[in-house]
């Protein structure tokens, strides 16, 4: 999440010293479909829209407002703090963030790097491939026909992989021993999938239970959590 401090400090210096055109503080920023941005489009208290078939060359990022992708849109890194954000069918970008607020990737999304929130669910249509990591600390992670390149993580969020996903590495729940008392049960659903690597818990005293259906595979090590075969 330094990365997304970092941009607002950078949101407030360029909106006060350069007054970009691209830029607003109080205004929402909409591409036109099938129009072509060669800088970031952003904005502090608003929406940021690029439509179908666009192309954003650089960055879309928001304070306090949602964000939303186009079908067959590209955009570069695609962020917000207060805000959700929704990317289109066949719509490609570098990464995807918010720290309070869900993220949904509609089908054959391509993000060549991670999708990450903080305060939110995510969530991936059939598909979409995720060229980094997946990761939530308070949301629910669904995965549907995804391919997800890196690991899948969460401190509390409940975990689906189903409809012939493939995780290439781990699924991690990142628990500490001394928040112990703070954690309820976690549920993680491998549903006719496939986990490549591990699924740890990273805390062995806490509940943890993974659900195996329709032929769900787990090449690795299940570690720290209760198996359950349905």
């Amino acid at each position: 999440m330094k990365k997304i401090i970092i941009s607002i400090l950078i949101l407030a210096a360029l909106s006060a010293l350069l007054g970009n055109e691209q830029l607003n503080i109080n205004k929402s920023r909409v591409v036109e479909a099938g129009s072509v941005v060669n800088s970031d489009v952003s904005t502090v208290n608003g929406k940021v829209v690029v439509g179908e078939n666009a192309q954003v060359k650089g960055d879309c990022s928001t304070v306090n407002g949602n964000i939303i992708i186009g079908n067959g849109a590209k955009t570069h890194d695609v962020s917000a703090v207060n805000g959700s954000i929704e990317v289109g069918n066949s719509a490609e970008t570098s990464e995807v963030s918010t720290v309070n607020g869900s993220i949904e990737l509609y089908n054959d999304v391509q993000v060549d790097g991670d999708v990450s929130s903080v305060n939110g669910s995510i969530s991936t249509k059939s598909g979409t491939q995720i060229g980094g990591d997946l990761s939530t600390v308070n949301g629910k992670i669904s995965c549907d026909n995804t391919l997800v390149k890196g690991d899948i993580s969460t401190v509390n969020g409940r975990i689906d992989v189903f409809n012939g996903s493939i995780v290439k590495n781990d699924i991690i729940i990142n628990r500490e021993e001394k928040r112990i008392h703070d954690y309820k049960p976690l549920h993680i659903y491998i549903d006719d999938s496939t986990v490549k690597g591990n699924i740890e818990v990273k805390e062995k005293n806490t509940e943890v239970f993974v659900h195996l259906g329709n032929g769900a595979r787990v090449l690795g090590k299940i570690i720290n959590a209760e198996i359950i075969n349905e």
